[in-house]
């Protein structure tokens, strides 16, 4: 399967002109870079400041605006070639999911915050890991610097469960691990313990290696107490400093054109 699969092919980035939304924009285009694929940046409007605006200009001009402004956005933020900008209207997260049906993988900032902010991961990220069907590059704030055109600069953690659900785990994680030329340390979190307490120990040791990236599955819940898709990549989120990528377990690379 290594063999056949060409690497991400398509990746959509969506940005809120924010310094953090920049940073995903980096990453994404970094990651693009690998492999010569389509970078779609995505800006979405909230309908409620939509709505406000259209009563001084009309829907068309106020898209035109965006799109003028997105499409400079990526011009100061990077130099890749042919990256193609959309506007949308409407949810956030629910605009995202509709262009991801055409993308391998989003890359997107998290707007994580320190102390006690970083229970508070931006309501848009978390909708997005519950409903992907594509992994999901987030990027936490810059609270350590990696040169993102050689990014991933080492090796990469992946949490893996045991037993059969888990052959997966190892399986995506070691395929993306040689797609991007990086040592894989593949990690396992004993059962029982809380969602904060394993993204913890995956941080910590990510930190300790001197990791480039993480790597999640995005399990959905058994049964009513099980754990709610997303929340273990969700925790990872408030302590990780690097980026975390988090997968559907239902995903499979894209091969000769298919998932």
């Amino acid at each position: 399967m290594s063999a056949a699969w060409r690497g991400f092919q398509s990746i959509l980035c969506p940005v809120d002109f924010s310094d953090h939304s920049r940073l995903a924009l980096r990453y994404a285009a970094a990651l693009a870079a690998r492999n010569r694929a389509a970078l779609i940046v995505l800006h979405v409007d909230d309908p409620l400041l939509v709505s406000a605006a259209a009563v001084m200009l009309n829907d068309r001009v106020l898209v035109a605006r965006s799109l003028k402004g997105l499409r400079e956005f990526v011009r100061s933020t990077t130099i890749a070639a042919g990256a193609v900008t959309r506007v949308r209207v409407g949810r956030a997260a629910s605009e995202i999911l509709k262009a991801s049906r055409r993308a391998d993988v989003i890359v997107m900032g998290t707007h994580g915050l320190t102390g006690v902010g970083r229970l508070l991961i931006g309501s848009t990220t978390v909708s997005v890991l519950r409903g992907t069907g594509v992994p999901v590059l987030a990027v936490p704030a810059a609270r350590a610097r990696h040169r993102v055109p050689a990014w991933p600069d080492g090796p990469i953690v992946a949490a893996c469960d045991l037993g059969v659900r888990g052959r997966g785990d190892v399986e995506r994680a070691a395929l993306l691990a040689e797609w991007f030329d990086s040592p894989l340390v593949p990690v396992h979190a004993a059962h029982g313990r809380s969602g904060s307490a394993v993204a913890h120990d995956l941080a910590a040791i990510a930190k300790a290696r001197r990791a480039g990236l993480i790597i999640t599955t995005l399990r959905d819940r058994i049964g009513w107490f099980g754990t709610r898709r997303g929340s273990i990549s969700y925790h990872v989120l408030t302590h990780a400093i690097v980026p975390v990528l988090a997968c559907p377990v239902s995903w499979r690379p894209r091969v000769d054109g298919r998932r």
